[in-house]
C-alpha cells in the first residue's frame, strides 16, 4: 500500500548492544535527567539497557544491567528519579534503579522478590505503581512510592474474580492504564474492563465489554472521552476506538476500528497487528510491530487519520508479506525534545524525529480521504479533478507530501472528488 520506509519521520540513530548484536529487544521508555540529559531505557532478553541519547545522532551505552533471566518479555517505567523493571516467563521480581547517579551509571538499588517473581506490565499513575499479569489468583498488585521509592509499600493484592463473584480465575490483566484513579485494563480475551482504584481496598467495576479479540493495551484521548484499544490475537486486527463518555453509567463501546497496512497483506489476508499506543496532544503514536512507528492525527479524537511513520522493520517489504509479531515493540514519545523512541525487536532502539515544522501561515495536511467530511475546516480543500483548484497567492511545498503555504488571498473552487484535507494552523 505505502512504499516508502516513511513518512514526515526521519531516522536519527540507531543503538544495538555491542556485545551481542543478534540480542532481542522488547519494550523502551525514557527519563530526562534534572540537568536536561535524555535517556532512554531499553529491555533486551537478558538485560536492562541505559543508553544516553542527548545527542539523537549518537547514543552511547551508560550501564547495562544483567537480571538474571532470559526472558522475551520486559517492561520499564519511571518515577521521579528511579526506573523500575519486571520481566515475564522470569524470576526476577521488582528491579528498581537509582537514576540520580547519571550520567556515569544507573545505580541498582534493590530486587524485591517476595510479592512477585513474573510480571508482564506496570504502570504508574501520581505516586503508585500498579503492577499486572503475574501467575495465580492474584490480578493486580498496588504499591505507594511516595515514603520509600527504593522500597515501595505494598498497598493491596487484589484478586478481581473475588470482586466480581466469577468463581474462576479469568480477570488476568495483560496491560493497564490508569488515570485520575482509574483503571483502564486490558484483560485479554474477558475483553476490556474499568475499574475504580481511588481506594485501593475497596476496588469497584465501572464498566466492561469485549470487542472480538485478545484485548492487548490502550491509552486515552486527552480529554479522556476515548480510548485507542490494541487487540493482539489473532494476528492483524485493527485497532479499536472505544467511546468512554458514558462509562459511568456502565456503558463503554467501540464505536469503529481503524487499520492502515504499509506492507502488502499476506496470502491469508493477514495484516499488521497493533501492539503499544499512546497519546501526546493531538497524535497517536502506535508501536505496530511489523510496520514500525505509526502516528495518526486524532486532532478530532473520533477520527484518527495516519499522519506519520517510520517502518523499523521493512523485512516484511522484502519478503512481500507480513509475518508475524516481528519489528516495533514499544515507543516513548514523551521526551521534551520531541525525539521519538522506539524500540525494535532485532534491530534495537531507533531514535527517530518527526518531520512537523512549525505551521504558521501555512496549511497542515491531515489526511487522505475521499469525501469532504470536515466542512468546517478555516482554510480549504484540494481536490482530484481539472474542475477543481486553489488560485491565489500559493506556494506549493507538497511536493514532500506536507504542506502548502497560502498567501492572504485564495480562492478555492471545488470539484467533485475531494483526495485532500487540509487545516490552517497556527501557533
Amino acid at each position: 500500500m505505502y512504499a516508502q520506509l516513511s513518512l514526515r519521520t526521519s531516522l536519527q540513530s540507531e543503538w544495538k548492544d555491542s556485545t551481542d548484536l543478534n540480542l532481542g529487544y522488547n519494550d523502551v521508555w525514557g527519563y530526562v535527567a534534572p540537568n536536561g540529559d535524555e535517556y532512554a531505557i531499553i529491555g533486551s532478553r537478558t538485560k536492562v539497557n541505559f543508553v544516553n541519547i542527548t545527542d539523537p545522532t549518537n547514543p552511547f551505552s551508560v550501564t547495562k544491567h544483567v537480571g538474571g533471566s532470559n526472558t522475551i518479555w520486559r517492561d520499564i517505567k519511571t518515577y521521579k528519579q528511579y526506573a523500575y523493571s519486571v520481566c515475564d516467563v522470569c524470576t526476577e521480581g521488582l528491579l528498581v534503579f537509582d537514576l540520580s547517579t547519571l550520567p556515569n551509571t544507573a545505580t541498582h538499588v534493590n530486587q524485591i522478590t517476595t510479592d512477585f517473581e513474573r510480571a508482564h506490565n506496570i504502570f504508574i499513575e501520581g505516586d503508585r505503581l500498579y503492577v499486572v499479569g503475574m501467575v495465580g489468583n492474584d490480578d493486580l498488585l498496588i504499591y505507594d512510592l511516595s515514603v520509600d521509592p527504593v522500597s515501595p509499600t505494598l498497598l493491596a493484592t487484589v484478586d478481581l474474580d473475588i470482586i466480581l463473584d466469577t468463581g474462576v480465575d479469568m480477570l488476568y490483566i495483560h496491560d493497564i492504564y490508569v488515570r485520575n484513579d482509574i483503571a483502564y485494563a486490558s484483560h485479554g480475551n474477558p475483553g476490556y474492563f474499568i475499574w475504580d482504584v481511588s481506594d485501593p481496598q475497596n476496588i469497584s467495576l465501572i464498566a466492561e465489554n469485549a470487542f472480538g479479540g485478545y484485548n492487548h493495551s490502550s491509552w486515552l484521548s486527552e480529554d479522556g472521552e476515548y480510548a485507542y484499544v490494541a487487540e493482539e490475537v489473532p494476528r492483524g486486527l485493527p485497532m479499536q476506538l472505544v467511546d468512554l463518555r458514558d462509562m459511568t453509567n456502565g456503558n463503554i463501546n467501540s464505536i469503529s476500528t481503524f487499520h492502515d497496512n504499509l506492507a502488502p497483506i499476506g496470502p491469508n489476508n493477514e495484516r499488521v497487528t497493533q501492539h503499544n499506543p499512546f497519546v501526546k496532544d493531538d497524535l497517536l503514536y502506535i508501536s505496530n510491530y511489523e510496520d514500525g512507528l505509526k502516528i495518526y492525527d486524532i486532532e478530532i479524537p473520533d477520527n484518527p487519520v495516519l499522519f506519520a511513520y517510520y517502518d523499523t522493520y521493512p523485512d516484511d517489504n522484502l519478503a512481500g508479506q507480513y509475518s508475524g509479531y516481528n519489528g516495533a515493540w514499544g515507543t516513548y514519545p514523551f521526551l521534551p525534545s520531541g525525539n521519538i523512541l522506539v524500540s525494535d525487536r532485532t534491530y534495537g532502539l531507533q531514535v527517530i524525529v518527526l518531520d512537523y515544522k512549525e505551521c504558521a501561515g501555512v496549511a497542515k495536511v491531515i489526511g487522505h480521504i475521499t469525501s469532504s467530511e470536515n466542512e468546517s475546516y478555516s482554510c480549504c480543500i484540494i481536490t482530484s479533478t481539472s474542475s477543481s483548484s486553489i488560485s491565489g497567492n500559493v506556494d506549493s511545498e507538497y511536493t514532500a507530501g506536507q504542506y502548502v503555504t497560502l498567501g492572504n488571498n485564495f480562492e478555492i473552487t471545488l470539484g467533485s472528488n475531494v483526495l485532500f484535507d487540509i487545516e490552517s494552523c497556527e501557533n
